[in-house]
């Protein structure tokens, strides 16, 4: 079995970019929630949905979110669960992201509606996760 050597730079970078989204959007998502918790009325977001909760909330701060904490910190410790899971979330991060970017590059094209703000933030989301695979693909 081939044993793998990722440099401290690439480990330091790609487990600091999976702590950091999480971290962030651990933040995002509280933003929209605590508020709502003291409202007697569903939050406009939720009713438009259709439902009693966000199901990206839900996904997000039950599974994505921990997953990448976690993996982060397994691969500062170097264990191969970090090694496999790191790049598995970063490539997952990039096509999310790059997903999310063209449904709002689309519902904007249809509404006719010119604001792409959040579309090239995910965009350069998907970058920045690229460079941190691109990074970890490379060992020493």
């Amino acid at each position: 079995m081939k044993k793998f050597e990722f440099s401290n730079k690439s480990v330091k970078y790609a487990g600091t970019l999976l702590i950091v989204y999480g971290v962030l959007f651990y933040l995002l998502w509280f933003s929209e929630i605590i508020p709502s918790l003291s409202s007697p009325e569903l939050p406009s977001k939720i009713k438009e949905i259709g439902g009693v909760t966000n199901p990206v909330h839900i996904l997000d701060i039950a599974l994505v979110l921990p997953a990448f904490i976690i993996s982060a910190i397994l691969l500062f410790k170097r264990s191969v669960w970090g090694i496999v899971f790191v790049p598995s979330f970063l490539a997952f991060s990039i096509l999310m992201s790059l997903t999310i970017s063209w449904i709002i590059i689309y519902v904007n094209i249809k509404s006719q509606i010119s604001d792409y703000t959040i579309a090239i933030v995910f965009v350069l989301h998907s970058l920045i996760s690229l460079s941190g695979l691109l990074l970890m693909k490379k060992t020493n």
